[in-house]
């Protein structure tokens, strides 16, 4: 029990203010009676309880800090932002998920798969989560990195989560690499380690641990090689959708698309400064356009212009092209072909929809099926369609009205945003739409890949290229997010463009290059660097390139 106390005057008619700041420290953490600490105090962030508190107090750097969070914020939802009230406020809201996670005193950045399922750090689930983490905490990566990276196989394969407790009780100690033979684990570290060098702005850092992980990223992509050799796909493979129990069948498709990620991002790897092997960037080529042929020949559905979800059957999953979205934020391109996916798309929103969000798999049990992963509704498949019909020249409105179909029905029917489940009920067994497995879970911030879609950026920290191809036509105003860096791009009635930092980390926004649908400031204007507050305005459109307005630039040492 405790109380707060705040005397002030108050003169007669008169107003006043009072504010109460309320602080803690607990330096000595433990986990599962073994001392891990905080961050913070290890750090010496603070000392204290009483100085956490005066952090937050008006004129601290703290208080300023919470205002760089307003502004990002506002990038999400402001009245001027072209992004539904509702997606603003689910992707604002679903930062909540970072509820479960420990920042330990020697730097490690830890976390539960959720609380109903205390695994940790899961690669496949790490990956789902990851975009908002890597754009607002790109250092939080490193030490995962390098934890899945030890505990890799001697065969190369990437074990699945640094500590297993779902099916058991809590996991006696962290970094005790475990799980399972997946096709979502080893292919996506290989892509965690392309983003780092692809997106972060340190060039000696980035370059630093791609060095260092290179030899397990290489190790990586040789054991999707080898599990692919009998057909050009990966045979067998458990992935994060466990639950339609894929690994029954010889090759299933969310698999073998993530095969092809990993062989085009190993391919990038390999051709970096940093790493130069052009032998091995060589045999992902090959293994790739072997993967391709296999796709066409053992999944794709030509008469009905699906991909299968699985050899030897004809049912259609919902999410199963999931490693592309992964791949257009990437800036990778197409995994297979443009006109393949928009055929698929079509597919799945035909057959597989449902009141309550797109069923996860039709065709491999007649509907209505009962209660199972089949006929359920995973928080994945909606946000991720959405993100690759807008890539494709998909309707938007149509695109954003897939996705509300699932985040409108929590946010506003079930009113429950900060305890987002994994898989909700599907279609005839009395529990639709309900909340059926996994409470505080992550699938839903795939959703954060709707921002990169909308405005198709493409990212590239070491060449300083920012380039849109917006799915909006008119006049819009969309968030842009890249490492420690949250801005806002609009385009008025008259075409001009506008790139407009709103909140930053520790460095500002360098660009070489800078365009909007191919057409970029005059000459003259670029490079630039941007700090909150600083905005780039340029004309858009045949005729107007002329136009241009710089506001509170900083030139470029």
């Amino acid at each position: 029990h405790g109380g707060a106390v705040v005397r002030l005057v108050v003169a007669p008619h008169g107003t006043a203010s009072a504010t109460v700041s309320l602080g803690w420290y607990f330096p000595a953490r433990d986990f599962m009676g073994g001392l891990v600490g905080n961050f913070y105090a290890s750090s010496r962030l603070v000392h204290g309880s009483e100085e956490a508190a005066r952090t937050l107090l008006p004129g601290s750097e703290a208080a300023a800090d919470v205002r760089g969070w307003a502004s990002f914020a506002a990038t999400l939802s402001s009245p001027s932002s072209s992004l539904p009230a509702w997606l603003g406020d689910s992707l604002l809201n679903s930062l909540h998920h970072t509820r479960s996670v420990m920042w330990l005193a020697d730097g490690r950045w830890r976390q539960w798969e959720s609380y109903s399922c205390v695994n940790v750090d899961s690669v496949h689930n790490d990956g789902e989560r990851h975009i908002p983490y890597l754009m607002l905490w790109p250092d939080a990566l490193p030490s995962k990195m390098r934890a899945w990276a030890a505990g890799a196989m001697p065969d190369g394969m990437i074990q699945e989560q640094l500590a297993c407790g779902c099916m058991d009780g809590v996991p006696p100690r962290l970094d005790a690499p475990c799980g399972r033979v997946m096709g979502d684990v080893s292919s996506m570290f290989v892509v965690y380690l392309l983003e780092w060098w692809r997106w972060t702005a340190d060039e000696p850092s980035a370059a630093s641990l791609v060095v260092e992980l290179w030899p397990a990223a290489r190790a990586a992509a040789r054991w999707q090689m080898d599990r692919s050799a009998e057909s050009g796909l990966p045979t067998r493979l458990v992935d994060t959708y466990d639950g339609l129990r894929l690994s029954r069948y010889n090759v299933s498709c969310f698999s073998a698309l993530f095969h092809l990620l990993a062989m085009a991002a190993a391919r990038e790897l390999a051709l970096s400064p940093p790493v130069r092997d052009a032998a091995f960037a060589a045999e992902c080529d090959a293994a790739l356009a072997r993967g391709r042929a296999a796709m066409d020949a053992l999944l794709w559905v030509e008469g009905r212009g699906y991909y299968r979800s699985y050899t030897g059957g004809e049912a259609l999953m919902s999410d199963s092209l999931y490693a592309q979205v992964l791949a257009d934020t990437l800036g990778l391109g197409a995994l297979t072909s443009d006109a393949q996916v928009t055929r698929h798309l079509a597919a799945v929103l035909q057959r597989n929809d449902s009141p309550y969000g797109l069923l996860c798999q039709t065709g491999r049990y007649p509907l209505p099926a009962g209660a199972g992963a089949d006929n359920s509704i995973w928080m994945m498949a909606n946000p991720n369609w959405a993100s690759l019909s807008l890539r494709r020249g998909g309707d938007p409105h149509k695109a954003l009205s897939v996705v509300n179909k699932t985040f409108g029905w929590v946010r506003d029917t079930l009113a429950d945003q900060w305890n987002v489940v994994a898989v909700y009920g599907g279609l005839g067994y009395g529990a639709e739409g309900l909340p059926a497995a996994n409470s505080h879970y992550g699938y839903h911030l795939v959703a954060w890949h709707l921002l990169f879609a909308l405005t198709g950026q493409v990212y590239s920290a070491r060449s300083r290229s920012l380039t849109f191809a917006p799915a909006l036509r008119g006049r819009f105003e969309l968030p842009v997010l890249v490492p420690a860096v949250a801005a806002t791009l609009s385009r008025g009635s008259d075409g001009e463009c506008t790139l407009a930092v709103a909140a930053a980390g520790s460095a500002s926004l360098v660009l070489h290059t800078l365009s909007v649908d191919g057409v970029a400031p005059p000459a003259g204007v670029l490079p630039v660097k941007l700090a909150p507050g600083q905005r780039v305005s340029w004309g858009g459109g045949a005729g107007a390139r002329t136009k241009v307005t710089l506001s509170s630039l900083k030139p470029v040492d």
